[in-house]
């Protein structure tokens, strides 16, 4: 069994929220190799689960476009 490396972002539960996220990255040539989404209970927005070909890359894009990635952490205390 191996272990992946994949981030986790809040995505904007509302139309076009998902596009601000893969919009930036697709633009600068980083590719989703599989993603999944689950409720965030504590609000209004979506998590999703991405594992990108380039995940150093994708980070940084991510913070340079203020999108919210959750730490481990963040996500064990759901």
């Amino acid at each position: 069994m191996g272990i992946t490396q994949v981030l986790a972002v809040e995505v904007s539960d509302e139309p076009g929220g998902l596009n601000k996220v893969l919009d930036p990255l697709c633009e600068l040539g980083v590719n989703v190799e599989y993603m999944y989404a689950f409720a965030n209970p504590q609000c209004k927005n979506a998590i999703m689960i991405f594992r990108f070909d380039d995940p150093k890359k994708a980070l940084e894009i991510l913070a340079e476009k203020s999108i919210k990635v959750i730490s481990g952490e963040e996500i064990s205390n759901l």
